[in-house]
């Protein structure tokens, strides 16, 4: 079994990759949420524009949380 101190030291590396390209994504608009969220819109239609396809799922309904834990 995996003690605390080994998990602590694991570190997914797929994880860390979409880490790091979403922070430099982020730094090259200051951090600007507004700015990020432009770039990606601009480019989520730049895709559409070349025939992507973007599907849209309906949400899933949740049931209220009556604070027992189940």
């Amino acid at each position: 079994m995996e003690t605390n101190k080994e998990s602590e030291n694991w570190e997914d590396h797929i994880v860390a990759e979409v880490r790091a390209i979403r922070d430099s994504h982020a730094r090259k608009f200051d951090y600007d949420i507004g700015a990020i969220f432009k770039d990606l819109i601009s480019q989520q239609e730049a895709h559409k524009a070349t025939g992507w396809e973007y599907v849209r799922l309906p949400a899933k309904r949740l049931e209220p949380h009556n604070g027992n834990g189940k």
